[in-house]
């Protein structure tokens, strides 16, 4: 689909070989409206056993594209949320990571999508907003845990800024009693504390840590 698309529009702008199809690859690409509809389109073209001119036109134009892309508002600019901007930021680093490019252009796309997210949630100060001081502390760890697992981080710092507030609440030496303090019962702190190491282990912490 995405190679008919692209040969009927260079067919469209009048352009034939190679520089239409380039060509033409640029304006299809940028009639998409989304960032992730555009690297949808740009993996599916490109064919590691195909013409390396044409490989190399998508390489070059992955690059550049992703150049632009140096806030998480350009990566996702119809997103009306901050869950929703992460989450296409994060989706569009899963489409780089799964695709066929080459290893050394994959990791520099992925890096590069991890330093605009990582950024984003330092500038912002997200975690401190979901960390929450005003909120039970239950609720605060809680919180935390669901972002980490959210499928809103990308692979990399992003998810290591997360994980590591995590990993920071249950190193405190009082975590089960801050955890359960508005819990009367032993039996039902105990329960509070089971389901909450529950959660950990189903979402993919190491509970051990």
């Amino acid at each position: 689909m995405a190679y008919g698309l692209t040969d009927r529009w260079a067919r469209l702008i009048n352009l034939g070989g190679l520089s239409g199809r380039k060509k033409a690859m640029e304006e299809v690409r940028d009639k998409l409206s989304s960032t992730t509809r555009k690297f949808v389109y740009l993996i599916a073209m490109y064919d590691p056993t195909g013409d390396p001119n044409l490989t190399d036109a998508i390489m070059t134009q992955l690059k550049t594209f992703v150049g632009q892309l140096d806030t998480i508002q350009k990566i996702a600019p119809e997103a009306k949320t901050q869950k929703a901007r992460l989450q296409e930021a994060a989706q569009v680093q899963r489409l780089v990571l799964d695709s066929q490019l080459g290893e050394s252009l994959k990791s520099s796309l992925a890096t590069k999508f991890d330093e605009v997210v990582s950024q984003y949630l330092i500038t912002n100060k997200v975690i401190e907003r979901i960390d929450d001081k005003a909120l039970p502390f239950r609720e605060r760890a809680k919180r935390l845990v669901m972002f980490c697992t959210g499928g809103v981080l990308t692979v990399g710092k992003a998810t290591s800024i997360a994980r590591d507030s995590v990993v920071g609440y249950l190193r405190r030496k009082d975590f089960v009693s801050e955890y359960t303090s508005d819990i009367a019962e032993p039996a039902e702190k105990e329960k509070a504390i089971r389901e909450f190491y529950a959660l950990l282990a189903k979402t993919g912490f190491n509970v051990g840590t």
